[in-house]
């Protein structure tokens, strides 16, 4: 004699069975995905810091050689302004020394033509007198 209550419990304890082996496989699948999932994830933080900290140290490389040559700038702007300004006093000396040069000459020639009109109205004067005595 057959039991047909057995065999249907039977077949629905394994269906049950695989059931349970199939939920607890996919528990396992997802574990793992998630486990990968989270692995990559470090990965790709770990790699995108890296990289973070690449570009830091790069960009604090290129602020302090941009202050330096700042300063440098600076020093010789500096320097260029005092030349500029050492120039400006020396040809101001040169200047002030080529107008008392040129008042001096125009005074001594204003004095020789005073000379030379004095000279020539005595000469005159002179002719005049010599050609009277005559």
């Amino acid at each position: 004699m057959k039991l047909p209550f057995k065999s249907s419990i039977i077949s629905k304890t394994l269906r049950y069975y695989f059931l349970l082996q199939a939920i607890f496989r996919i528990k396992e699948l997802e574990s793992e995905n998630d486990n990968n999932v989270s692995q990559c994830i470090d990965e790709k933080e770990k790699e995108l810091q890296s990289m973070f900290s690449e570009k830091e140290r790069e960009l604090l490389e290129t602020q302090q050689m941009v202050a330096g040559k700042l300063g440098q700038t600076e020093q010789r702007a500096a320097l260029t302004q005092q030349k500029l300004e050492s120039l400006q006093n020396e040809l101001l000396e040169i200047r002030a020394k080529y107008e008392e040069e040129r008042q001096a000459k125009t005074e001594e020639l204003d004095m020789l033509e005073s000379d030379l009109e004095r000279a020539t109205h005595r000469a005159e004067t002179a002719e005049k007198d010599a050609d009277q005595l005559r």
